[in-house]
């Protein structure tokens, strides 16, 4: 088993090459996507036991890493560019997050029995933002709670089997349901860039500098603040930080945080992979899977229904739904898949806004149920 810092790193740089490799050389895997094969193959091979669950650097990755990738995709949010995404995304992304808001509160009533309360609270919380935004607001957010390692590794893996079976159904379900779906009226303009909307100019050492002292800026003011604010979490102030500072001039001249912000995203997901003993969903009880599916299905019941009834055709709302339960790298991975390249940038765009969100309606849903369970 690999245990060695050194060669722990080394593995996991391994891991994110393949994924991207494989994603740019094939089209299954571009159809499943980067991301999630970065996360399957992180999956593999410590459920094989070849590398160890228990790191430091793992616990680098999970704390400055995290924060770094929250920092550096909230920079790529301009909020002036979701004029180009259209009413159709915009409105479909809003009933994803509803659809996400609702399958918590479904399952919350539904298997509130199952789980001890004083963890319960911080699941509801946790799995708010993990499908308003993607994994990295998981991580965040489980941090921020303090959540039981054995319920945190057990909630890891089964949101990203979740999270992967829900891929395939939005790669599936529009090829059968698109003859009740209204027919999709295509952006003609220049909605296929893959980049970041923000970049500007060549991506050099001294825009890597610039990403890397604010990021660490950005982490010790969110720090110094929830010591004199503690009742405000730090993941809020962190998310708020980034959003400001992100929308000063001088900062939107600084190129490639999009791409250093999903560079640090997948290294992320990789730990994740690692982490997800299918054991450990074993161990703590088939019951955390119960609520992620729970979740996903209520989200994906009302996002296509809902919808149909607001005459959205049914690719703007998979890629909607993806950005929401995946993040901004599977809604990419969708369209990109797809070929609908006019939902490339505005998948992008509200999966970025899922970032931004998503933090916030975790942490409202967390202390909600925290009371109503009586905390």
């Amino acid at each position: 088993m690999i245990k060695e810092p050194v060669a722990v790193i080394m593995v996991l740089m391994g891991i994110l090459v393949c994924g991207f490799w494989l994603e740019k050389r094939y089209s299954w895997a571009a159809k499943i996507g980067g991301s999630s094969l970065i996360i399957l193959m992180g999956i593999l091979l410590s459920n094989c036991g070849l590398i160890t669950t228990e790191s430091p650097v793992y616990s680098a990755i999970y704390g400055p890493v995290t924060s770094l990738a929250i920092i550096w995709l909230l920079f790529a949010i301009d909020f002036k560019q979701l004029k180009t995404v259209g009413p159709n995304m915009l409105m479909a992304f809003l009933i994803a997050v509803v659809g996400t808001v609702t399958g918590i509160v479904t399952a919350f009533f539904l298997l509130r029995s199952f789980f001890p309360p004083e963890e319960f609270w911080k699941l509801c919380g946790c799995e708010t933002g993990s499908y308003i935004g993607g994994n990295v607001n998981l991580t965040a957010l489980a941090r921020q709670f303090k959540l039981e390692h054995s319920v945190s590794t057990a909630i890891i893996a089964a949101d990203n089997i979740v999270t992967t079976l829900w891929m395939g159904a939005t790669l599936i379900l529009p090829v059968f349901l698109a003859s009740f779906y209204p027919v999709r009226v295509k952006n003609t303009g220049d909605s296929t860039q893959m980049d970041s909307p923000t970049q500007k100019h060549e991506f050099s050492i001294t825009d890597f500098g610039y990403m890397i002292f604010i990021g660490f800026v950005i982490i010790f003011l969110a720090q110094l603040i929830q010591k004199l604010i503690p009742f405000i979490p730090e993941i809020i102030i962190l998310s708020t930080l980034a959003l400001i500072i992100g929308h000063m001039k001088w900062i939107k001249k600084i190129s490639g945080t999009f791409q250093m912000g999903m560079l640090a995203l997948n290294l992320v997901l990789a730990v994740m992979g690692i982490s997800a003993k299918i054991s450990e969903v074993v161990k703590v009880g088939p019951q955390v899977f119960y609520f992620t599916s729970c979740v996903v299905l209520v989200h994906g019941i009302l996002i296509f229904s809902i919808g149909k009834l607001m005459k959205i055709d049914i690719e703007t709302l998979a890629v909607a739904s993806q950005a929401a339960i995946g993040g901004p790298s599977t809604a990419l991975a969708l369209a990109t898949s797809k070929k609908w390249k006019d939902l490339i940038l505005p998948g992008t765009l509200v999966g970025l806004l899922g970032y931004a969100v998503g933090n916030y309606l975790g942490v409202l849903i967390a202390y909600a149920a925290k009371y109503f369970l009586h905390l």
